[in-house]
């Protein structure tokens, strides 16, 4: 998809928050290492993380080394780290979100990410009251989004930085963009099959025209 597709204003603009809206790789590495210990499990090393990390996060962590049995009470661990720990906005976040909101562009946070502790960030960064709707402890995030599409009229864009995003936005019928400053390389996303990869959020302004009242 690129902005002159056509005619059709965009119906959703979703994001997803963690390495996303928000600048947090080396937050949820520690939030990661925090976790392993606790079951034993060597650290990771921030190569390792960038190279191994994947959605959904009970998967990535029984792939680290953390038993199956142990997988749902560590992912809460690992939500109760990653709310405890600051993390700045992602470059351009800001201006894109405030720019959706001007121009009535409907905006939903899909994420893996427990809704408070994406509440929690949004209230601190101060970008809380141009984020309406926050859909969190996503399981299936291809689910979602084929809800989106389904009840939306025009496009819904899907923007994250794992592979798994592309795939489920390319399931749903959904636009996949990658944002390159994530947790996985931007080369990564482009292969997963993102239209495209940014690494300024704002670089998402021309595909924003105001949406009729």
């Amino acid at each position: 998809m690129t902005p002159t597709d056509g005619p059709r204003p965009v119906g959703v603009l979703a994001f997803d928050w963690n390495g996303t809206l928000v600048d947090d790789a080396e937050r949820a590495r520690r939030a990661t290492n925090r976790v392993l210990r606790e079951h034993r499990v060597t650290a990771l090393t921030k190569a390792r993380f960038r190279k191994t990390f994947t959605l959904p996060v009970r998967c990535f962590l029984t792939a680290a080394g953390v038993p199956e049995p142990h997988a749902p009470a560590a992912e809460r661990r690992w939500n109760e780290e990653m709310a405890a720990g600051d993390a700045p906005l992602s470059a351009g976040a800001a201006d894109i979100l405030q720019a959706a909101a001007d121009r009535r562009v409907r905006v939903v946070v899909v994420s893996a990410a427990a809704p408070e502790a994406v509440l929690s960030d949004a209230r601190r960064l101060r970008v809380d009251h141009l984020l309406p709707e926050v859909i969190g402890s996503v399981q299936d995030k291809a689910a979602e989004l084929r809800r989106l599409v389904a009840e939306n009229h025009g496009p819904v864009i899907y923007v994250g930085d794992v592979e798994y995003d592309m795939r489920c936005a390319i399931q749903a019928g959904a636009y996949p963009i990658g944002f390159g400053r994530g947790y996985r390389p931007a080369a990564a996303l482009a292969e997963a099959g993102a239209d495209m990869v940014v690494w300024n959020l704002a670089t998402l302004r021309p595909f924003l025209s105001e949406t009729p009242t």
